[in-house]
């Protein structure tokens, strides 16, 4: 049940990211933060998310990796597809 809750709120970042902030679909807005960490407000960003979400060393990072994961997934996945 709790991956049902964490997929919900990856969806809604995305959405977040795309809609509001002009990114890419494929992106959560804490993976885009540690991205663009060295940027004056994605900076400020950075460490509020992290802040946030105080329990993990470096939610921004960790959600970074998770996109990357899910990129490689889905690339495998088309590799694999014959049309």
């Amino acid at each position: 049940m709790i991956g049902y809750f964490v997929r919900i709120a990856t969806l809604l970042s995305q959405a977040l990211n795309t809609v509001v902030l002009f990114g890419n679909p494929d992106e959560t807005v804490c993976a885009r933060c540690y991205r663009l960490r060295n940027r004056k407000g994605w900076g400020v960003a950075y460490k509020v998310f992290n802040g946030i979400f105080f329990w993990q060393d470096n939610h921004c990072y960790e959600s970074f990796l998770d996109d990357v994961k899910n990129a490689e997934e889905v690339q495998k996945w088309k590799n694999n597809q014959s049309f």
